[in-house]
């Protein structure tokens, strides 16, 4: 059991959650010490600072990655993409500003969007550094450090127990806990022997930059709409609602990423695993690791989303406070996704393994462009959070199938699987909802965690489950 995709994913998922525990403590201090509307103009600052970052790396994380492995100049390949993220970078912290003026007249969301701004360079450098220690399986450095920005973070937010510090300056001591975090990654983050001086004095060509760009922007489309598909739902509720539901929106997302971090911090091992075994042609052993994982995955959406509409109504307004108690309702809507996007994640994985990435854009798009259609036709018919939430559950939905039509096309899956999983999603959750009327809250939610735990732990008792099997694969 101590492969390296075991020991990379494990300590990955609880580096991250401890990493996400204290950034989480940091946004529920933010909410309880400040108004509703500040800590909803820091929200939005923040949310068009995310949406623009989306787009800085171009979403050349996964070209770099897939590359690194076959690449002869391992070095060289590097110092090449540190250069254009920095470039890159700057390049689109004036975007952020322009994008901030644009859409705003309020002048603290304007002075907010331009101190957060400034982390997108930053950002920049932190994911191409992660992005080569995952290349190098040594995720557990990037970890490490990210413990330590998650910390400063923290620290920055427990200020506010002893001064009353507006928010701008907030904002700037969260920028200079992200410029130490870069140090961090620069000094020790990565086991290349590579300085940031090499990076900087890196010419590179701007013909080759382009050429890197259009040879592989279907990247940037696969890279940004993950976080432009949340983000620009938070822009349409800021225009088209209220600033608290803007706040409301937001903490549903920050709970929903909260739980997102298994299935994603475990899939950032899983992905160099699929990409060695298609290379080497071994697609049996593809598909067993491939169908395996998505079993867990499911299973782990169901228990995740019993948990969040049992427990939610109990912990949220104890939590963030009584004040925001009315937003209960949007995360239990929210975590309708949570039953597919992670088996979605998964799925979009090894798809982009299979060098499909240009299928992977077009799922990415069409998700998107129903999603934000979904929004504002909603919204202008009936000014409500909920329809917010049905439309991003909906769009993804959308994504998922046509996930599943390629992979059963590529014999990954068969159609009487898919049919299987739909149906039984669709059964859980009324009949989940039907047990929570009529009895008290954890009894439903204790049922299927005992049926879920039972189903794991004699999963992973048998021997096979994460390595390669003799056996020949039976699909599923």
């Amino acid at each position: 059991m101590r492969s390296p995709l075991l020991i990379n994913s494990a300590w990955g998922i609880l580096a991250n959650l401890l990493q996400t525990g204290m950034t989480s403590a940091f946004f529920v201090i933010l909410a309880r010490k400040f108004p509703a509307n500040d800590f909803a103009q820091f929200l939005i600052a923040n949310t068009v600072y995310q949406l623009v970052a989306a787009f800085s790396s171009m979403g050349l994380s996964q070209w770099f990655i897939r590359d690194y492995a076959s690449s002869d100049d391992k070095t060289s390949l590097t110092v090449d993409y540190l250069k254009i993220q920095v470039i890159l970078g700057l390049v689109f912290y004036a975007v952020n500003v322009v994008a901030a003026f644009t859409l705003y007249p309020n002048g603290t969301i304007r002075m907010l969007s331009i101190i957060l701004g400034t982390n997108i360079i930053f950002d920049n450098l932190i994911s191409a550094i992660k992005c080569l220690n995952i290349a190098e399986f040594l995720q557990k450095k990037s970890a490490n450090i990210l413990l330590i920005d998650a910390l400063l973070k923290l620290s920055v937010g427990s200020l506010l127990f002893l001064y009353a510090l507006p928010i701008i300056n907030i904002a700037i001591l969260l920028v200079v806990a992200r410029l130490i975090t870069v140090n961090l990654f620069i000094k020790i983050g990565s086991a290349s022997n590579i300085t940031l001086v090499e990076v900087l004095q890196r010419n590179i060509n701007l013909a080759h930059l382009r050429n890197i760009l259009t040879s592989n922007w279907y990247f940037v489309i696969i890279g940004s709409v993950s976080v432009v598909y949340w983000s620009v739902a938070n822009i349409i509720i800021s225009k088209m609602l209220t600033l608290k539901e803007v706040a409301n929106y937001e903490i549903s997302f920050k709970i929903f990423s909260v739980m997102l971090l298994l299935p994603i911090v475990a899939s950032g091992s899983i992905f160099p695993r699929f990409i060695a075994l298609y290379k080497t042609g071994n697609l049996n052993e593809l598909r067993r690791l491939f169908n395996n994982i998505q079993r867990i995955y499911i299973l782990t959406s169901v228990l995740v989303y019993a948990f969040i509409v049992s427990f939610s109504q109990f912990w949220l307004p104890l939590v963030f406070g009584r004040v925001y108690a009315d937003a209960v309702p949007c995360v239990n809507l929210m975590f309708l996704t949570f039953l597919v996007f992670p088996t979605m994640f998964l799925q979009a994985n090894l798809i982009v393994a299979m060098k499909m990435e240009k299928m992977d854009m077009i799922f990415n798009l069409c998700s998107l462009v129903c999603n934000v259609v979904g929004c504002l036709l909603g919204l202008m018919l009936y000014r409500s959070l909920s329809v917010v939430n049905y439309s991003i559950a909906g769009s993804l939905l959308i994504f998922h199938f046509l996930q599943d039509v390629l992979l059963i096309k590529k014999g990954f899956s068969t159609w009487l699987a898919t049919a299987g999983f739909y149906a039984g999603m669709l059964a859980f959750v009324p009949l989940y909802q039907y047990a929570m009327i009529y009895t008290l809250p954890w009894v439903p939610f204790a049922v299927v965690g005992l049926a879920v735990v039972v189903i794991l732990v004699s999963a992973l008792a048998k021997p096979g489950l994460l390595h390669p099997a003799n056996e020949s694969f039976i699909k599923a």
